[in-house]
């Protein structure tokens, strides 16, 4: 019958589309009239709802989650690391070498046209990444750590792997052929017992309780280092918005204080730039603990 036609389309439409657009699946936002702020955006689908027939989405950046019809949401083609983000086509070596986004450097392309071509696309997911990512000034760091410190006084931290102490660094390995190359940092924000049952700490209050307590800013600083240690450098709370982006990473993504909820350490995308002057931390996303 009619009905019973409607139906198994009806069917065959919702599990096409479930199948599509699973969760987790990144979709930009285009199309929509009564919310034009929204087109272009990028989201991730959190669901599909049948009796809607509309999937359940949250905005990248903003964390606002909407119920947009199929026809208002495009999945993005993802390509393979090493592709261009635009075309997808892998450059030929070796003379072919992909250009990082400027912005965000996730995202890399073939040459300009593509990433010209890509903009109007990336740009939402571009600022919403910048947002919560963390570069950090090797220069700026360490003269941030040093001030007010009394002379001879050395900021380092101890290696349990090799019982070595070491303390943050002005540049870490030669630069050449490392140049924004990815890889895992660990970051660590202090733990203060006596303050593991309170809010969050930020910089600003961070900063004053440091103020007042005449202590120099370097008392509270949040510790970044890689496996080898070749990369280490602290972030003091004189250095408010580099200190929050990374704490608020942490204490949402990372390793749990044991009935305080929070997260104390967690590990990291990252990479050096600016011809290793800066160390770039992608912390939108925590990865999974490494081995060492």
């Amino acid at each position: 019958s009619k009905q019973a036609g409607r139906y198994i389309g009806a069917r065959i439409r919702f599990l096409t589309i479930a199948f599509l657009m699973k969760p987790g699946t990144g979709v930009e936002v285009e199309g929509l009239v009564a919310r034009p702020d929204l087109n272009g955006m990028s989201a991730t689908v959190l669901g599909y709802v049948p009796e809607k027939d509309r999937f359940h989405v949250k905005i990248v950046g903003s964390g606002e989650e909407v119920c947009l019809k199929p026809t208002s949401v495009a999945k993005i083609t993802t390509y393979p690391p090493g592709s261009c983000g635009n075309c997808g086509a892998a450059p030929v070596k070796p003379a072919g070498k992909l250009k990082n986004c400027a912005g965000c450097f996730a995202v890399a392309y073939c040459g300009s046209e593509c990433n010209t071509a890509h903009w109007q696309r990336h740009k939402a997911a571009c600022k919403a990444r910048m947002e919560v990512s963390a570069r950090i000034n090797f220069k700026e760091a360490k003269e941030a750590l040093d001030l007010g410190r009394p002379d001879g006084h050395v900021y380092c931290s101890v290696n349990w792997a090799t019982m070595a102490a070491d303390g943050p660094k002005m540049q870490p390995w030669s630069m050449e052929g490392e140049s924004k190359k990815l890889f895992i940092v660990k970051v660590q924000i202090p733990v203060d017992l006596s303050l593991k049952f309170s809010p969050p700490r930020r910089a600003a209050t961070s900063f004053a309780s440091c103020m007042a307590a005449g202590k120099p800013a370097y008392t509270i600083a949040i510790m970044c280092y890689d496996k080898t240690r070749d990369v280490h450098i602290n972030v003091p709370c004189s250095m408010t918005s580099v200190f929050d982006v990374l704490a608020i990473a942490v204490e949402s993504q990372g390793v749990k204080l044991r009935d305080s909820g929070r997260g104390v350490k967690a590990y990291f995308n990252a990479r050096l730039i600016d011809d290793g002057e800066v160390l770039l931390i992608d912390a939108s996303t925590a990865v999974p603990p490494p081995p060492w």
